[in-house]
């Protein structure tokens, strides 16, 4: 029997309205990312699939070339002793090598622990122990925060080093080498059959928090992120679009927003990780690498509004930005279209559920100040405290309601926190706002 890959395909409903009323979900009851990913593509021999950009030069890799190498890794964490459902972090900036071990980690059955390279070295400490990683995938800068607590991680088996992306070097002590293990490795790897709703990834809460929740979403999170994914891309994703975005590869935005979907698509994204943000850094990769679609946090791009007309000195490519963290006011959706030539799209949610409702300005006009419309096929409400869904231009409790393969599946370890998060199958967000008679989602300030 052939693999069940679906796609949403909403382009093809004549209307939002008529895409609401009509959608539904198609999730496998098997399905593993990294096998859609690296398999699903017919020309995978020939598509570009990743464009590591890096100060000694670009690197090319198709899809054929990410499987075969993912592979191979998932050989190595194999005869490391990395078995199904165990927990892999992985500490690296936007590169190939943070693709590769990723996607190696889910062939596995792995859960892969995505880590900021920014974090200090009790962030780490926590996150790892918290998430009983039995195997770390790290860079060179942040191997050197590991160092004081390694020994007291009860049930980590094996440190992976990754030297800049550099095929032959000296791992330190009881480190391995990533790229000499890997090079080394057979290719001869079969993909772990997973459940849909195994655990994929563990993304961890806001370090401004005492204690960070680990939270757990499955493989068809990415299934359920791809309405989202059509939608905030205007329902284009043609064979001329190229993704990137200046976030992190640790957070569930870029991951489940850009990244993989980009990929299930068969579109290209671009690594290229800038040490310090600014617009003129964020401008030049964009027209350099011929960027149609962009995530751009909040923060980042009211950073670049405040430079005069920045796209003027840049051959842009965009099309589509998408972003989040605050709603945006009316005039940075005309700096964008002046300035960029692109629209913006803004995005609404959080690490439990990513990217519920959005704007798509190929379906309806924007409003600024609010954050879009609820995606087909995710049901998001305004609720009160017994669960009644309000009525329009009531203010109470923003809500999505499971089942949802968009959903987090549990808090790891907390199993007290995760019945908590629900109220009758609503997940509490935490957020006050309302929806109007269009149905428009507001969010109330805090």
């Amino acid at each position: 029997m052939s693999k069940r890959y679906p796609s949403p395909k909403l382009a093809h409903y004549l209307s939002y309205e008529q895409a609401c009323r009509e959608f539904r979900w198609r999730v496998p009851r098997r399905f593993n990312i990294a096998e859609a990913i690296c398999r699903k593509h017919k020309d995978a021999v020939t598509r570009l699939a990743l464009a590591e950009i890096k100060p000694a030069g670009e690197n090319y890799y198709t899809f054929n070339a990410l499987d075969f190498l993912s592979d191979k890794f998932a050989t190595v964490l194999r005869n490391a002793g990395i078995q199904r459902n165990q927990h892999v972090a992985v500490i690296l900036a936007q590169s190939a090598s943070s693709a590769i071990a990723q996607l190696a980690a889910l062939k596995l059955g792995g859960v892969v622990v995505p880590l900021t390279v920014l974090l200090s070295p009790s962030d780490f400490e926590y996150r790892l122990k918290d998430s009983n990683s039995r195997a770390i995938i790290v860079d060179a800068s942040a191997r050197s925060k590991l160092e004081q607590f390694l020994e007291s991680l009860p049930s980590l088996e094996v440190v992976f080093i990754v030297n800049d992306g550099v095929l032959q070097s000296e791992a330190a002590g009881s480190d391995r080498d990533f790229w000499r293990d890997l090079n080394a490795a057979s290719s001869d790897f079969d993909i772990v059959e997973t459940d849909s709703d195994a655990p994929a990834f563990v993304f961890y809460t806001s370090a401004s928090e005492s204690d960070p929740k680990g939270v757990v979403h499955s493989h068809s999170s990415l299934l359920g992120h791809l309405p989202a994914f059509e939608m905030f891309n205007n329902l284009d994703i043609g064979n001329d679009t190229v993704f990137w975005t200046p976030a992190d590869w640790a957070c569930i935005e870029s991951l489940m927003n850009l990244i993989y979907p980009a990929w299930y698509y068969g579109r290209p994204v671009i690594a290229h990780e800038i040490q310090e943000i600014s617009s003129e850094k964020i401008l030049a990769r964009m027209a350099d690498s011929k960027v149609t679609n962009a995530y751009i946090p909040a923060a980042a791009l009211q950073m670049m509004r405040g430079d005069m007309n920045p796209g003027s000195e840049h051959d842009l490519r965009l099309k589509t930005i998408y972003t989040g963290g605050e709603p945006l006011k009316h005039a940075a959706y005309d700096w964008a279209r002046d300035s960029l030539g692109a629209s913006i799209n803004q995005i609404y949610g959080h690490i439990e559920a990513s990217a519920l409702v959005c704007n798509c300005e190929k379906w309806f006009s924007t409003r600024p100040g609010s954050v879009g419309k609820p995606v087909p096929g995710h049901i998001v409400d305004i609720i009160e405290k017994s669960s009644d869904i309000l009525s329009s231009g009531e203010t109470g409790r923003i809500a999505p309601r499971r089942p949802d393969p968009a959903l987090f599946l549990e808090y790891l370890n907390q199993p007290e926190q995760t019945a908590r998060a629900f109220e009758n199958d609503w997940l509490i967000t935490g957020d006050r706002g309302f929806k109007d008679a269009e149905g428009y989602i507001w969010v109330c300030p805090k």
